[in-house]
């Protein structure tokens, strides 16, 4: 069963801590990222090589300020979609240290008390590193609206009824592109699956594996052989049919001209289906079914990557970038050319994630309406209070610059089986 890739640094050692940067009282980008560096180096510093491959994310280099936006969603979302007297709940799909569910209920708790009172705000975290910092950072300031659960999401169920009635957010902030991935590729119109010594290929069970001494075998992928729910995926992806490239919701038309025009290159470099080898977001899917199935009343908020440099080459759609930072050269990114090629465990591996696919899967699935735009576009929205807070003395703001290549998918709450307001 693959549940998540739990012994990665990035899961178990994320984030800084400390006092946030300030970023209105920055000079300009250049001081911005300097800072950002700093922030890396404190972190990876002493670490007696445990944390190599960490990474932040949006949440923890802008916190407060990304939580915040997070919270003013989830205010209007749940305005939308529930009654003013009911409970609500928010389910986050891992939590880093807990930074974005602080913010989060720190700014409910003041700016929307009457919501923030009957809310439940649950992580469900595999790692039990984060599981342990998680309750450090939350149940001091928020132990009675709190649930801190270790486990992986698809594995775990709320135990009460009346829990899994209300009105539901769940939450995945960079979670789908550290989920493990199939590759695939058909021929004669027929998936084949790829295959090591009779295993699916699966850096992450592997042990001590050699790029030299294994052979990717290509099989048919058969009920036989087939890991848990790729079968399901597939089927729904042929469901969905044709996807358009990119259709965000929210931004500016030249933005996603110009986002819809990066989209055409990749898909004119893109072999053809015959022989084409594609990564396929197998457990992103099951997150999404396992969320439909236990939420009748459910909305959704997934940020990510829709874009990576560096990715693995010649092995297709959503291939994987697998790097890790070298403490000999400074901490230096070092990229590898396979998933094979780095010891188990000692690097990340992150996949893009492809939101027209994953908007249609929740359309799919039963969700009223499923959107996506790019960060930056959301953030003008949602952030719009803080961004003078947040733009350095030159006029750079790192949240609507920086992060160019995230995306946000969002789907509202269904009101009592039927569609939520405005849609």
């Amino acid at each position: 069963e693959r549940r998540g890739r739990a012994d990665k640094a990035r899961r178990d050692l994320l984030g800084r801590g400390g006092e946030p940067l300030d970023l209105g009282a920055m000079a300009n980008e250049g001081e911005y990222r300097a800072a950002v560096a700093r922030l890396y180096a404190a972190q990876l510093e002493g670490a007696r090589g445990a944390v190599e491959r960490s990474w932040s994310t949006p949440a923890e280099i802008w916190a407060p300020w990304y939580g915040r936006a997070v919270a003013r969603w989830l205010a209007a979302e749940l305005a939308a979609g529930a009654r003013s007297d009911e409970p609500v709940a928010v389910v986050e799909i891992g939590g880093g240290n807990g930074t974005l569910a602080g913010n989060v209920l720190d700014y409910l708790a003041v700016a929307h008390s009457e919501l923030y009172e009957r809310l439940t705000y649950t992580v469900v975290e595999i790692s039990p590193v984060l599981h342990a910092l998680q309750a450090v950072r939350l149940t001091p300031a928020h132990g009675e609206r709190v649930e801190l659960v270790q486990s992986a999401f698809q594995e775990w169920r709320p135990t009460s009824a009346t829990v899994v009635a209300k009105p539901t957010v769940v939450m995945a902030h960079e979670v789908l592109d550290n989920c493990p991935h199939d590759l695939i590729r058909w021929v004669d119109d027929s998936p084949q699956l790829a295959m090591v010594d009779g295993g699916v290929l699966d850096p992450e069970r592997r042990a001590g594996w050699r790029r030299g001494d294994v052979t990717i075998d290509w099989v048919p992928l058969t009920p036989a052989v087939a890991p848990p729910g790729l079968l399901d995926l597939l089927d729904a992806r042929e469901a969905v049919g044709e996807l358009p490239r990119y259709a965000p919701s929210r931004g500016s038309w030249l933005g996603a001209s110009i986002e819809a025009g990066r989209q055409w290159m990749v898909e004119q470099l893109r072999p053809s289906r015959e022989h084409a080898e594609e990564w396929v977001p197998t457990v992103g899917y099951r997150f999404l079914s396992h969320a439909h199935d236990l939420f009748p009343r459910l909305g959704l908020l997934m940020t990510d990557f829709d874009a990576l440099a560096g990715a693995v080459p010649f092995q297709g759609h959503l291939a994987p970038v697998v790097q890790r930072r070298d403490p000999s050269r400074g901490h230096a990114t070092v990229r590898f050319d396979s998933v094979l090629d780095p010891a188990p465990g000692t690097a990340d591996i992150f996949h893009p994630t492809d939101f027209s696919l994953m908007a249609a899967l929740n359309n799919g699935l039963g969700a009223p309406r499923t959107e996506y735009c790019k960060q930056a576009a959301w953030l003008k929205v949602f952030a719009a209070d803080d961004l003078s807070a947040t733009t350095t003395r030159s006029g750079y703001n790192p949240l609507l610059a920086d992060y160019i290549n995230f995306s946000v998918l969002e789907a509202p709450i269904a009101t009592d089986g039927a569609p939520a307001a405005g849609t």
